[in-house]
């Protein structure tokens, strides 16, 4: 009994731990805090963990939705994985509004699709940016 007691408790911990250091960022179904994606009210990239997500949520990519950056970016110690690839493009628009992205460091492991836009087709738009 007691035996049993201590492997819930240790289970319980390590699952705790888990659930804890994940951020909403490192999840596939991330959600924006602002905007509907639309060309009128298109969806607020603000922050490393607004990149990240956005670039960890292919689901984003190939429906043609709008993005626009309204703060500077600073990626130092993230993981940016390019937005687009063979599989799924990025359709969609990103205006960076003239704000800046730094420290960016681009994990693929093809080459032929590395960069903020691994792979983007049919009116894909990269607009102000830095």
């Amino acid at each position: 009994m007691q035996f049993k007691r201590k492997v819930s408790r240790i289970i319980l911990a390590g699952m705790l731990f888990f659930c804890a250091t994940i951020s909403p960022a490192d999840a596939s179904d991330y959600t924006f805090a602002k905007g509907d994606g639309s060309q009128s009210n298109p969806f607020q990239i603000s922050s490393a963990d607004d990149l990240v997500g956005l670039s960890a949520d292919s689901s984003y990519w190939d429906r043609g939705y709008y993005f626009i950056q309204t703060a500077d970016i600073d990626m130092i110690g993230r993981e940016f994985t390019p937005i687009g690839n063979a599989d799924t493009s990025f359709t969609g628009t990103y205006n960076g509004q003239g704000y800046t992205i730094s420290n960016i460091n681009i994990s693929s492991t093809e080459l032929a699709y590395a960069g903020f836009l691994g792979y983007a087709q049919n009116g894909d738009t990269l607009l102000n940016w830095e």
